[in-house]
């Protein structure tokens, strides 16, 4: 019996310190930042970590979060330091457009990227229908790959973006209407030269780009002479001024001296023939 009492007077004590304790509230979730759904806190911003519900939440914190507006070095790490939230908060913007420079094209032409053209690598090996000596060897590809000059004007956004039109210029319509072109005997000009020869028109700084990167990769020698001297005036000439430029005339090939003298062999052997036959006729008519 006296160990019941004893346990009904625990029982009591333990009631009794209960109800002097402080009751705890319950931790509630976290709502949305945006619209304050209870529990909204399921998405957060990639810059800034501010909790939202939904898109339609997300569009409009979008609109106010300053760090969208910061740039990237301004932005606090939230693994390191506990960042408040910038909801509402507006900075002023120092993300400044530093202007690119070419040498080749102007700022109007530079587009952003010259990777977001559409570009299809042609394969040389199988699909270049030029002879066999004008293909790149391995030779060439390292003369090539170690000139410094190369590198340094490959840098230049404006190149890029010449060679990557020029390079995109097969595909797509132009080239669906060269494979339709009858066939004439005669090699006739892809899409992709016929773009290259309009930018080495447009412009002449990518006309000397060429012919000094054929000089590096030993295709042609800067010892070469001009095919005549019209060439070499319109090649040394810097005026652009040049009027309308045509293509020369074809020059028909002319026969060989031995064909000549077996044309005329043949013709004063026929001659011959036809007076011996004459005079054979009138002999035997005065007979």
């Amino acid at each position: 019996m006296q160990a019941i009492n004893n346990n009904r007077m625990i029982d009591r004590k333990t009631k009794r310190s209960r109800s002097n304790h402080p009751k705890r509230t319950l931790k509630t979730d976290p709502s949305c930042g945006v619209c304050g759904q209870i529990g909204g806190n399921k998405y957060k911003c990639p810059r800034c970590r501010f909790p939202y519900c939904s898109v339609k939440c997300c569009r409009e914190h979008k609109e106010k979060c300053p760090a969208i507006q910061m740039p990237d070095s301004q932005i606090c790490d939230v693994g390191k330091v506990s960042c408040q939230p910038c909801h509402g908060i507006k900075e002023p913007s120092t993300n400044k457009e530093v202007p690119r420079k070419s040498n080749y094209l102007s700022a109007e032409l530079l587009t952003r990227d010259p990777l977001e053209n559409r570009i299809r690598r042609r394969d040389m090996l199988e699909d270049d229908d030029h002879e066999e000596g004008w293909r790149i060897n391995r030779d060439m590809m390292d003369k090539v790959d170690n000139s410094s000059w190369l590198r340094n004007e490959l840098s230049d956004g404006g190149l890029r973006q010449i060679i990557a039109e020029i390079d995109a210029a097969d595909d797509g319509v132009e080239q669906r209407k060269h494979k339709k072109r009858p066939k004439l005997g005669v090699a006739e000009p892809t899409p992709c030269e016929i773009a290259l020869l309009r930018a080495k028109l447009k412009n002449k700084k990518l006309e000397h780009f060429i012919d000094k990167l054929l000089v590096i990769a030993g295709v042609l020698s800067e010892d070469v002479q001009p095919l005549n001297d019209i060439t070499q005036l319109l090649i040394e000439k810097d005026d652009d001024n040049l009027g309308t430029l045509t293509l020369a005339p074809i020059i028909k090939k002319r026969r060989n001296d031995e064909d000549l003298c077996d044309s005329e062999v043949a013709a004063n052997s026929s001659q011959d023939e036809e007076s011996n036959t004459s005079n054979s006729n009138a002999s035997l008519e005065d007979f």
